[in-house]
């Protein structure tokens, strides 16, 4: 289970496995003719733009590829009483100018926020409570070659460097191409549903203004984070947007 689909009830536009599906219906349009997402209920989110920039990445959020709202909490385990969600529009969110051959960028993020109005709410400073997080794939190596593992694999182990496979009781399936994947995150010092995390990076929302619908609201304003390498290094990337 995803950590926005355990933080109470699904959030607008998002199916029953927490993740964010197909909207049956629009609202008014915004920035470069996009419709904003709304739910069956009529829960509005805002489109999101903006950029991350890194030492050797440099990337720009493509109109309509990403969206935010303010959902209340819903479940007894939830740590705040408010969440602001970051999440896939269902199109391409990134268009790369660096690594060359980049794909596939996604960002998500989930942050706790001690009520719905406008003002400042950061981490680890303020609210300590979530995680950003964002993904990118690199060009498959040319000398991957999927055939050249056990054929038919019995466990994750049987198939070659940048290869993968699915196992379950009834087999495995055939070693498919992986392709290289790079992954920044910050997270607070739990994980808004009290367990404790280990700090890392940071985030800030400017939050102008919020327009409710029912329970939920349609937020407006800024966010901003440091994220950091998962690779035990030191590079980071700074994510730059607006909603």
């Amino acid at each position: 289970m995803s950590l926005i689909a355990a933080c109470g009830s699904n959030p607008p536009g998002s199916g029953s496995s927490g993740t964010t599906g197909t909207s049956s219906t629009t609202s008014s349009t915004s920035g470069g003719g996009c419709a904003l997402a709304n739910t069956d209920s009529g829960r509005s989110a805002s489109l999101i733009m903006g950029t991350i920039e890194g030492t050797n990445l440099s990337a720009t959020l493509v109109p309509c590829g990403a969206l935010a709202y303010v959902w209340p909490a819903g479940a007894r385990y939830d740590t705040s009483p408010f969440f602001l969600s970051v999440g896939y529009f269902g199109v391409p969110e990134y268009d790369f100018l660096s690594p060359a051959g980049a794909n596939n960028g996604e960002l998500t993020a989930l942050v706790g926020l001690p009520s719905a109005s406008p003002g400042m709410y950061s981490s680890p400073a303020g609210q300590e409570c979530g995680f950003v997080s964002f993904t990118y794939d690199l060009p498959v190596p040319a000398s991957v070659n999927c055939d050249g593992g056990a054929e038919p694999p019995t466990s994750p182990t049987d198939c070659p460097p940048g290869c993968a496979t699915a196992c379950s009781s009834q087999g495995c399936l055939p070693c498919t191409v992986q392709p290289p994947s790079v992954f920044y995150s910050a997270q607070g010092s739990t994980d808004c549903m009290g367990d404790a995390t280990t700090a890392l990076g940071s985030w800030q929302v400017s939050m102008t203004s919020l327009e409710a619908s029912g329970s939920y609201f349609t937020p407006h304003g800024t966010f901003t984070a440091t994220m950091v390498a998962n690779d035990g290094g030191t590079d980071t990337v700074s994510l730059t947007t607006t909603f």
